[in-house]
C-alpha cells in the first residue's frame, strides 16, 4: 500500500509543485552583485595595502633619523653612524645613508616598486627634516 499526501489546494503530492531552491536568474543576480562589490572593494583594499607599506618606509626613515641624531650628540658628526642602514621593520624598504660632517641624507628604496605607490618608491629625508616626495609624507 502506498501513501500519497495531497496539499490542501489539491495540487498534487507534497513536493510535487514548485521545489525549494534558487532559480538560475536569482543566482545570476547574486553573482552580478558580488562582482560589482568586488570591483569597488578590491582597488580600495590594494590602495590601503600600498599606503601601509609606504608607512613602513616612513617609519624606517624616522627611526634612522632619530638614531643619527643620538649618534651626532655623541660624536658631533654623522660620519661614523652607519648602523642605521638596512631593511625596514616589515621589509618593504631598504634604508641607505649618505653622511658628510654635519649633514646627512637618508633614502629608503622600496624592495618591490610595484608593491608601493609608484610615486613613493623612493623616500628621503635629511638633517633639516626636509622630506621627499611631498605626496608620500
Amino acid at each position: 500500500m502506498r501513501l500519497i499526501l495531497r496539499r490542501p489546494g489539491g495540487r498534487g503530492a507534497v513536493g510535487g509543485g514548485r521545489s525549494a531552491g534558487f532559480t538560475l536568474i536569482e543566482l545570476l543576480i547574486c553573482v552580478a552583485i558580488l562582482g560589482i562589490l568586488a570591483s569597488v572593494a578590491y582597488p580600495l583594499y590594494t590602495d590601503q595595502v600600498r599606503s601601509a607599506r609606504v608607512a613602513d618606509g616612513r617609519a624606517a626613515l624616522a627611526n634612522a633619523a632619530a638614531r643619527l641624531e643620538r649618534c651626532y650628540t655623541q660624536n658631533h658628526h654623522y660620519d661614523h653612524c652607519s648602523d642605521v642602514e638596512g631593511p625596514s621593520e616589515q621589509g618593504h624598504y631598504v634604508v641607505e645613508l649618505t653622511a658628510q660632517g654635519g649633514h646627512y641624507q637618508l633614502t629608503a628604496k622600496a624592495v618591490a616598486a610595484s608593491a608601493v605607490s609608484p610615486a613613493c618608491a623612493t623616500l628621503s629625508t635629511n638633517q633639516t627634516g626636509a622630506t621627499a616626495p611631498r605626496d608620500c609624507w
